[in-house]
């Protein structure tokens, strides 16, 4: 709590500290993980000037993590941040944490598209289609750290990367579609587009526009 200033909008914080190989993934807020494959904590990378000594590791074959259904993962229309530490490994698509549960449309997902060294994001409020899709930029390198955010005010979409704005979408208006499924961080919807790399300080914010501009 000491030091975040949004703690009372934070709906999940995963540090992702503890011992090479542990498989004990502590959420702040306490909300409980479903673990599949070999997904674990390692010290081998970390993201830099954190402090830290350890990451959550995701080997792409059968690896990731689910929240069950919740209505903190319900952005509706309001202000939200989905913010992460990354290190991709693959050169594949890759997906860093969705909620949805459809191939063609979803609420909101942020992911790695490691075949055009991109991050991205979509989202809907249709139910039927994306309202925004849109990439990076900027190219990114694989086994390089970056800090990756998703962030919503009022009818703005607009995707960070290491603290540069790196895309937006406008006249997003009305609320995300709803769902009434898990969370996934490191899978999308049927397992589709595993991630494979590094992940630390995963944070969702409800409420909480963090920041909107570089």
């Amino acid at each position: 709590m000491a030091g975040d200033q949004n703690w009372y909008s934070k709906v999940l914080g995963l540090h992702c500290d503890g011992t090479n190989g542990s498989t004990t993934i502590t959420d702040v807020k306490g909300k409980t993980a479903t673990r599949f494959g070999n997904t674990q904590i390692s010290t081998a990378q970390y993201p830099p000037l954190t402090g830290k000594t350890s990451s959550l590791y995701f080997d792409g074959t059968g690896d990731y993590l689910t929240y069950a259904n919740s209505s903190d993962w319900e952005f509706g229309s309001g202000d939200f941040t989905v913010k992460l530490w990354c290190r991709p490994a693959s050169a594949q698509v890759g997906t860093l944490i969705q909620r949805g549960a459809y191939t063609n449309y979803t609420a909101w997902v942020l992911g790695w598209d490691g075949t055009a060294s991109k991050f991205y994001t979509n989202g809907s409020t249709s139910g039927s289609a994306y309202t925004w899709v849109f990439s990076s930029t900027s190219t990114y390198s694989l086994n390089t750290w970056h800090l990756v955010e998703l962030v919503r005010q009022g009818t703005s979409i607009y995707l960070f990367v290491d603290g540069a704005l790196e895309g937006s979408a406008t006249g997003v208006s009305g609320s995300l579609m709803a769902e009434s499924v898990t969370m996934k961080i490191g899978t999308a919807n049927a397992n589709m587009y595993q991630y494979t790399g590094y992940m630390s300080e995963i944070e969702i914010y409800k409420g909480v526009a963090q920041h909107t501009s570089a």
